[in-house]
């Protein structure tokens, strides 16, 4: 009898662990989820941001150092790019 009780017990308690474990991986992962999809929304603000240029013409940010900023924007549909750039 003792020991069905205790056999009850551990089994009782490694199912509570199990829910625990269970619980805090959920909570974990949907902030995780939550982060990411701010995160993107951020980089797709920056990105749209780095893209317009005061005139409202849309350059693409190519080279970012320290010293020089080159931005390109496409010329038409054979590929070509149109180059300005910027330095300290």
């Amino acid at each position: 009898m003792v020991s069905l009780l205790r056999c009850t017990c551990i089994l009782l308690w490694i199912i509570g662990l199990a829910h625990l474990t269970w619980k805090s991986y959920s909570v974990i992962v949907k902030y995780l989820i939550r982060r990411c999809k701010r995160d993107i929304r951020l980089e797709n603000k920056k990105r749209k941001r780095e893209k317009e240029n005061s005139n409202g013409e849309e350059w693409e940010k190519f080279i970012n150092q320290k010293q020089l900023e080159v931005w390109r924007r496409p010329v038409n549909v054979t590929g070509l790019f149109e180059y300005k750039g910027m330095s300290e």
